[in-house]
């Protein structure tokens, strides 16, 4: 993890299930009131999963963008709003 004030970077090296395949990226965004931002997404019209827990502490929704780019956006189960 980089940081550098609040901007946070977040470096990993996923397990690899299908090692012929392309490796993908995976964008993970940490906004301050995952509901709200959740439920302002909806609002823009974007269908979008439902808020999940994860194992690992983070209440989060996965999305794709229109050019393939994982996106994920989540907070600290421990610090929602």
């Amino acid at each position: 993890m980089l940081r550098f004030g609040d901007c946070r970077l977040m470096v990993d090296q996923s397990l690899n299930v299908h090692p012929d395949a392309p490796r993908g990226s995976v964008l993970y965004l940490y906004p301050d009131d995952i509901v709200a931002y959740h439920r302002e997404v909806r609002g823009n019209g974007l269908v979008i999963p439902d808020l999940e827990t994860t194992f690992y502490g983070m209440t989060e929704f996965r999305i794709e963008d229109p050019d393939g780019n994982r996106l994920w956006i989540g907070q600290d189960a421990s610090k929602e709003a």
